[in-house]
């Protein structure tokens, strides 16, 4: 039987965002399968397969809408040099076969963070032009969206038949996870102890990147309600304007109640001594933080516009503890569910029941529905 030749589309691989950690996923899951891969990308290689063929083509414009706009030219060329049975892009890209949508759709996003003027810039109107090429494309087989949220928007925005989405949750590397989660009792003074935090009888975490687009403006507010209770809010990732918020927290006069740490690569010692996260989005296809923080038995509060909380209403995990935001502008109601979590600490029992019932997504399991699903 003849080789399959899958070619995929991801532009930047050097960061450790959920959307490149999911696509590694599926490329190592498509490599152990024995597939030829030709990856298009402007990163570096970060490993090596026999069957992995690497094309990268750094194309760093001072422009940002001119990166978009180069990578889809660069993708486009490659197919008219080259054969490939598919073509599976994980950007906006206007040619291809299969799409994981692990984006979403920009013009909801457009929508969500209230960006009125949006076509003065010039990324978000090339980023509208390609959205709309790639999901009404006439030779596109299967788009598969990461939850049914982001299903919903793309059949309300664009001429798609509803029969060629597939919705497969993020996964979670389950597995990999439990030496980290049967520790998290015995190394907690630990590491708080090196975070140089003050202790706390709980702890709520905060993780992403654009803070605008996340809520962390909104959460700040319902942190300034509950001063006088006993809790640390840790804020982990980055945002240009970090310093804006910073300086907000201090004007809330919440300096000795949260922690900026910004981007960080241990992000298991976080979830190692958090009782509960907390993640407002204002747009969010499916945050993978939810089910990795739900992986390591902490409670969750989440955005209905974060397509991961299809996890938390799927799941009825809201019986052990875990929220749903139905408003992310609405401080009070965050102020509410903070509340409300301080009761359900973080205990050994309560962690492995949370762990357990994300089991079903493990990576593994996740990665074998997206390969059925594009062969």
């Amino acid at each position: 039987m003849k080789q399959k030749h899958i070619a995929i589309f991801k532009k930047n691989l050097d960061n450790k965002g959920g959307l490149e950690k999911q696509t590694l996923f599926i490329l190592k899951a498509l490599l152990n399968k024995n597939y030829k891969i030709s990856i298009i990308t402007n990163s570096k290689k970060t490993f090596f397969h026999p069957n992995l063929f690497w094309y990268a083509k750094k194309e760093k414009s001072f422009f940002n809408f001119l990166n978009i706009f180069n990578f889809n030219k660069t993708c486009k060329k490659w197919l008219k040099k080259n054969k490939c049975d598919i073509a599976f892009s994980m950007e906006r890209t206007t040619d291809q076969t299969h799409i994981r949508a692990g984006n979403g759709v920009h013009k909801e996003y457009i929508k969500a963070i209230k960006k009125k003027f949006f076509f003065l810039n010039p990324k978000n109107l090339i980023s509208l032009q390609i959205e709309k090429k790639a999901f009404e494309n006439p030779n596109l087989k299967k788009i598969i969206t990461n939850s049914y949220l982001v299903k919903s928007q793309i059949l309300k925005y664009y001429k798609v038949k509803k029969e060629i989405i597939e919705v497969i949750h993020n996964g979670v590397a389950w597995d990999e996870t439990q030496k980290d989660f049967s520790t998290w009792m015995t190394k907690k003074d630990e590491i708080i102890k090196s975070l140089k935090i003050p202790f706390s009888n709980f702890y709520f975490l905060f993780v992403g990147n654009g803070f605008k687009r996340k809520g962390l403006e909104s959460l700040l507010k319902a942190s300034y309600f509950l001063k006088e209770k006993d809790f640390h809010l840790l804020i982990v990732g980055k945002d240009k304007n970090i310093k804006k918020y910073i300086n907000y927290s201090k004007k809330l006069q919440l300096d000795k109640k949260v922690s900026f740490f910004g981007s960080r690569s241990d992000i298991k010692n976080f979830y190692q001594i958090s009782d509960c996260l907390v993640i407002p989005s204002y747009y969010d296809p499916f945050s993978n933080v939810l089910v990795e923080a739900l992986a390591m038995g902490v409670n969750v509060i989440s955005s209905k516009e974060d397509g991961g909380s299809e996890i938390i209403s799927t799941n009825n995990l809201e019986k052990l503890g875990c929220k749903i935001i139905q408003n992310p502008d609405n401080s009070y109601e965050i102020k509410e569910y903070l509340e409300k979590a301080l009761n359900f600490p973080k205990t050994k029992k309560s962690s492995i029941r949370l762990r357990d019932k994300v089991k079903y997504l493990e990576v593994s399991n996740q990665m074998k529905k997206i390969i059925d699903a594009i062969i």
